[in-house]
């Protein structure tokens, strides 16, 4: 992963685990869709395809670790559903000419690696069809990018961001309590104040990773809290990065709430970058803005979307 790919890759993890918080489950029907995005099913040939492209569960994760990961796997397809969803209404679509230029490509770089096209598709457990939907959604997305960049100041956006194109890396992990974004004052005021309760604890010298292990109601409670590196992004909307971006290291935010739930944090390291220059690193610029705006279209749907679960 390049250093800029940390974007991308937290954030994604953030509306995945978002995603989990503003569903409604629903009695699963037999054979049926397992979610309906805005009235459009998620199939359940589908999902169960989709869970034949994930790599080997680990042996030791519990049922409630497998649920987990099966239901953020469900987000990355709601959240796919609702871009396919916006771009209908925003993109034009692009020709099947297109595709097949992509396609032929994709053939030529294949061959170069000694690879048939339909290897690749065994290789990846997907149809032909599939694969041009993909590279469709692609091509659909990369219209609406290109109208959107011609609204933007792409030299400023580096500017704003030029620790993150320097290269510079926190690591962070959390404590957290799920909460819908629509839910209850009297749940919110619940979620605080267990937090509060545990920050108190860790500041009497309980360890953070600890109190993430016992209390933390994620996947990511077995290995206390851990999430990883990304980039700090002070200007960010996201509330998690922002509050995370601007913490020392070692030290604790207070409650922060987003759309999964309210959130504990702490930065436990911090790796220096080195100088960029705009010119040089230009394409790059552009790439991690597309996929900023994918996410931040996809939050901005979900805001909206009524989405029905039926997993069990």
């Amino acid at each position: 992963m390049t250093r800029f790919g940390f974007v991308t890759s937290m954030a994604l993890c953030i509306v995945a685990l978002a995603a989990t918080g503003v569903w409604a489950n629903q009695t699963p029907p037999p054979r049926g869709p397992v979610a309906k995005v805005n009235g459009q099913e998620i199939t359940r040939e589908a999902w169960e395809q989709a869970l034949q492209r994930l790599p080997p569960i680990p042996v030791h994760f519990s049922e409630a670790q497998r649920k987990s990961l099966h239901t953020e796997l469900l987000g990355l397809m709601v959240d796919e559903l609702l871009l396919r969803q916006f771009l209908q209404q925003h993109s034009a679509a692009p020709a099947a000419s297109q595709i097949d230029q992509r396609l032929a490509e994709l053939e030529k770089s294949l061959k170069a690696r000694q690879m048939t096209l339909q290897e690749f598709l065994v290789d990846s457990k997907q149809t032909l069809d599939q694969l041009r939907s993909g590279i469709g959604l692609e091509l659909q997305w990369q219209n609406y990018l290109t109208q959107r960049l011609a609204q933007v100041d792409l030299k400023d956006y580096y500017e704003k961001n030029k620790e993150m194109f320097d290269g510079v890396v926190i690591r962070v992990s959390h404590v957290v309590v799920p909460l819908p974004p629509r839910a209850s004052s009297k749940d919110e005021e619940a979620a605080r104040a267990k937090l509060l309760a545990i920050q108190k604890e860790i500041s009497q010298g309980l360890d953070f990773a600890e109190a993430a292990k016992k209390y933390s109601q994620d996947g990511t409670a077995v290995r206390g809290g851990d999430l990883g590196y990304f980039p700090p992004r002070r200007s960010e909307s996201d509330p998690f990065i922002r509050s995370a971006s601007h913490l020392k290291v070692g030290q604790v935010s207070d409650v922060v709430r987003t759309d999964f739930g309210m959130h504990l944090i702490k930065v436990t390291d911090r790796k220096e970058g080195s100088p960029s220059d705009y010119e040089a690193i230009k394409d790059t610029v552009r790439a991690v803005y597309g996929d900023e705006l994918r996410i931040q279209v996809i939050q901005d749907q979900r805001k909206t979307a009524k989405i029905e679960v039926y997993l069990p």
